[in-house]
């Protein structure tokens, strides 16, 4: 490993859960925009064919996997148990 790499690997060692949070996030954020960017490729219609009810199913799960990635960001709601009614 060259200095930069090793000294990039220092600088991950020693960032705080925030910072990682930050760094992972802005990565990921930019790269699923990206991807969605591309996806808004296929709409061309001289190159692609399909169906409204297709794209509604495409649209549909990609709403579906947003919802529960928000849900995974929210603290879990947790009643107390009970067998009574």
């Amino acid at each position: 490993m060259d200095m930069s790499g090793q000294k990039k690997q220092e600088n991950i060692r020693h960032e705080d859960k925030h910072q990682r949070f930050v760094r992972v996030v802005e990565r990921r954020t930019n790269e699923l925009l990206e991807k969605t960017r591309i996806l808004g490729n296929c709409s061309n219609k001289n190159t692609y064919s399909y169906t409204d009810e297709e794209v509604s199913l495409i649209f549909a799960e990609i709403e579906r996997a947003l919802r529960t990635a928000r849900g995974r960001f929210k603290p879990a709601k947790r009643g107390r148990f009970s067998l009574r009614k």
